[in-house]
């Protein structure tokens, strides 16, 4: 069976939204009038038809403008004595009947109108989104494929010419693996945009040292923020344990790592990780770009970033799997930023009682 679908309204402005209306209540009037002795159970049909279709097409001032002419005509030709607009009591008392049914038609009809605009307004933003993001996947994963082509291909004409020495070997296939092992992370990023989809994301909480995860995590990140300019710091105070799942847990600091590196512009990066009271907090601190006002809450929405992607890269998806992982690991995250002055990532995640820490 197919299903009613009313046709989207098409954008008028408020003049022409204001002489469809008119029309459409000089319709139903001629229509009530011809048509009368069939209507006549439903007098006013025709009428509240008019103020519904003129409050779809021109909102809530197209509808309210076919309700005062509707009321009026019907009070002149359908309420007697007809030819003339009738004072009576009854009469008003009919005509204010009509007047709110057409109210309630007519906020019924805007309503329905702005939330089908609103709806048309999400879909094509979600599939701007989409694109964009589809457009900036497919760069992110194509780079690491060609070098590791790129590489393979040299270290194949190198053997074939009989060039290649041994630490030109090595070097070319760490390049190769540093490759793959960023196409490997791109991939898992958007295996974890389903994982977070199914409720998976995190897999289990048990007993970790968030000294010792925090530690390591950042520590594999040394190097690569001195590659950068950037010398990386941790303040992080010993014995610190939580209920977690350490792999994500890990996964937070390496994205709020990579983060600071990339926008850090060469500045110190500090990873800090203390106690306060109940709960554990990690903070990242960098010097760099910093974060405009107005992009503090959307950066952790999916497929968001608030600098251009093709001049640092990336999907979009770090900080919006960090902040999924930080709940449901009963955490929060937050950030404080001033332009040109740098970011602070802070996260908090509860800490065990000490009976239960035992």
């Amino acid at each position: 069976m197919p299903r009613l679908r009313i046709p989207p309204p098409p954008p008028i402005g408020p003049v022409a939204g204001s002489v469809l209306a008119m029309a459409f209540v000089m319709l139903a009037l001629l229509l009530q009038l011809v048509l009368g002795p069939i209507l006549y159970t439903g007098p006013y049909f025709a009428f509240l038809g008019a103020v519904f279709v003129s409050a779809w097409l021109g909102g809530f001032p197209g509808g309210l403008l076919a309700s005062a002419l509707s009321a009026v005509l019907v009070n002149v030709f359908f309420i007697e004595p007809r030819g003339t607009f009738s004072a009576s009591h009854s009469a008003l008392m009919t005509t204010g009947i009509f007047v709110g049914a057409a109210i309630v038609v007519t906020f019924l009809s805007a309503a329905l109108q702005a939330g089908y605009r609103e709806r048309v307004h999400v879909q094509s933003e979600a599939l701007r989104a989409r694109d964009d993001f589809l457009s900036v996947a497919s760069h992110e994963l194509r780079t690491p494929i060609m070098l590791a082509q790129l590489q393979v291909q040299r270290l194949r004409r190198q053997l074939r010419r009989g060039e290649a020495d041994r630490v030109r070997l090595l070097a070319q296939v760490e390049s190769t693996e540093a490759s793959i092992v960023r196409l490997g992370a791109l991939v898992d990023a958007l295996l974890d945009v389903s994982r977070v989809a199914s409720g998976s994301l995190v897999a289990k909480r048990v007993p970790v040292d968030l000294s010792e995860t925090v530690s390591e995590a950042a520590g594999r990140l040394v190097q690569a923020a001195r590659l950068h300019g950037s010398e990386l710091r941790l303040e992080v105070a010993p014995g610190v344990r939580g209920m977690a799942d350490r792999l994500r847990i890990e996964q937070v600091v390496t994205n709020l790592v990579a983060n600071a590196i990339r926008y850090g512009k060469g500045s110190p990066i500090v990873v800090r990780l203390g106690r306060d009271g109940e709960r554990a907090v990690l903070t990242v601190s960098d010097r760099g770009i910093g974060i405009a006002a107005g992009d503090l809450a959307r950066i952790f929405d999916r497929f968001e970033r608030a600098s251009s992607s093709r001049q640092y890269g990336g999907l979009g998806l770090g900080l919006w799997i960090s902040r999924e992982i930080v709940r449901a690991s009963g955490g929060s995250i937050a950030v404080e930023s001033t332009p040109g002055e740098g970011a602070t990532f802070k996260v908090e995640l509860p800490l065990p009682a000490p009976s239960s820490a035992a």
